[in-house]
């Protein structure tokens, strides 16, 4: 499933439609996979309303539109995450991302692909949750497809290592 067809499949729902009408807006967009699953099945929205401070998460499948109840934002300050803005579709961020991964031979457990607006544009995030207890985060630029961080760090042991900037 798109990114684009999940949203759009969200705010047909009166709730969702109610947000955007108060200038809400979508801030959290976020998908959990298998190592081996290429295909996106569903998302994980998050929209933000304004007047109550609040984000109401909206689970998104080819079979259904689920949303839940709304929250207080665990970070003080939220970004809208615009739709038009991202020229690398989650499918070839997902493909990057397990492409940069890989170099690191280790065994993955799961995968969570999401994109969010930084300061300097979009960008996606690929975090891979291995077997031994550590993580790779593989960071895009959303909007040119350049590798901003390629990073491993355990859970257990006090190991970190960053690569930055590296060519996609």
């Amino acid at each position: 499933m798109r990114l684009i067809e999940a949203i759009k499949d969200a705010e047909k729902d009166d709730r969702i439609q109610g947000i955007l009408k108060k200038d809400g807006f979508l801030c959290a967009a976020y998908v959990t996979l298998k190592p081996d699953q290429d295909e996106i099945k569903g998302w994980e929205l998050g929209y933000y309303d304004p007047q109550t401070n609040q984000i109401t998460p909206v689970t998104v499948t080819d079979d259904f539109v689920n949303v839940g109840e709304s929250d207080y934002p665990m970070e003080g300050r939220v970004h809208e995450v615009l739709k038009g803005n991202v020229a690398i579709p989650s499918k070839e961020a997902l493909r990057m991302g397990k492409e940069v991964a890989g170099k690191h031979q280790l065994p993955i457990q799961s995968i969570m692909l999401s994109l969010r607006k930084k300061e300097d544009g979009f960008e996606w995030t690929v975090v891979f949750i291995t077997q031994i207890m550590s993580i790779i985060i593989v960071r895009i630029d959303a909007e040119d497809g350049k590798i901003k961080e390629d990073s491993v760090e355990s859970l257990v042991a006090n190991k970190y290592t960053k690569n930055q900037g590296s060519a996609s």
